[in-house]
């Protein structure tokens, strides 16, 4: 027969209770994208991050061109266009930005817009042309309305 004798354990500190950490941490990432929370282990932690070679350009395009400044660390040489987006201003549009923006029938135009971006020495050129569809073929004419614009730039 074998007998089992109870084993008396003692616990330090507040490790039979703990509702969070003696002493907290910090969590971090590093990189291209960055951020950190502390952690203490009461409860659940949320990192809000930054994005590092990524920027994003807004701003309205008038009369078929825009001059757009460089953002700070961002130049010629060390940047790609990823993207562009653009959406005629005060258009009441549940798609919001586009590709090439096509017109809505209800505009009075049909169509869209085609972009060029020029990345030069010290600013960012974006110009556009309207091209207007008709039954007789496609005629192509300067932009004259205000189009807001949306740039994704990536360094490289």
């Amino acid at each position: 027969m074998l007998l089992l004798l109870p084993v008396l354990v003692s616990v330090h500190g507040n490790s039979a209770t703990a509702t969070k950490l003696q002493t907290a941490r910090t969590i971090s990432l590093n990189g291209d994208i960055t951020g950190s929370a502390n952690f203490d282990g009461s409860g659940n932690v949320t990192i809000n991050t930054d994005l590092a070679n990524i920027a994003i350009l807004t701003g309205t395009m008038s009369n078929g061109s825009a001059t757009i400044s460089y953002p700070s660390g961002y130049n010629k040489d060390n940047c790609v266009v990823i993207s562009t987006m653009l959406k005629r201003v005060g258009v009441a549009s549940t798609r919001g930005y586009s590709f090439g923006t096509t017109f809505l029938p209800a505009d009075g135009t049909s169509g869209s817009i085609s972009s060029k971006i020029e990345l030069q020495t010290s600013s960012i050129i974006l110009s556009g042309r309207h091209l207007y569809l008709s039954d007789s073929g496609v005629t192509v004419m300067e932009v004259n309305y205000d189009i807001d614009y949306k740039i994704i730039l990536m360094k490289i």
